[in-house]
């Protein structure tokens, strides 16, 4: 919630620099997050359309990064009370078939986790990795030349 006026800013310039599918899709999915939040409600559809577009054929073989995406459409169609869509990304989420661990389960189905449990501190860690690992992974294919 701490997030200063220069954000969109930052994120729509991001997005004009942005040359990989797997960055549009993530810098999409943080611009849809913050539309969302900010009740801009065009803007939010527009950064949907962007990542179902590239979705349709990616060009990076990251499922991790395809399953945030997804998230951040369903949590903006369940806070438009559009049940029919949030459950069609959330089966989404669940076809995508990678593990759900207790941070997901929270998010998915909101069985929640106390943050003293170390299963919490394990799927957030792995969760912050892999999406880093997968992020680096497809940077690093860029630049390579075979």
């Amino acid at each position: 919630g701490d997030i200063g006026p220069e954000t969109q800013q930052l994120l729509r310039q991001a997005l004009v620099s942005a040359e990989s599918d797997f960055n549009k899709v993530a810098i999409n999915s943080n611009y849809l997050a913050l539309m969302d939040w900010n009740e801009n409600e065009s803007e939010a559809e527009e950064a949907i359309q962007n990542i179902l577009t590239i979705l349709k054929k990616p060009s990076f073989a990251s499922l991790e990064i395809i399953r945030y995406a997804y998230f951040n459409i369903m949590k903006y169609y369940e806070g438009r009370s559009m049940l029919h869509e949030r459950n069609r990304y959330h089966e989404k989420i669940l076809s995508i078939n990678l593990e759900v661990t207790p941070i997901w389960k929270y998010w998915l189905n909101g069985h929640p986790i106390p943050e003293e449990d170390e299963e919490y501190f394990t799927a957030s860690i792995d969760r912050a990795v892999s999406y880093l690992t997968h992020w680096n992974m497809d940077y690093d294919s860029n630049l390579m030349h075979y």
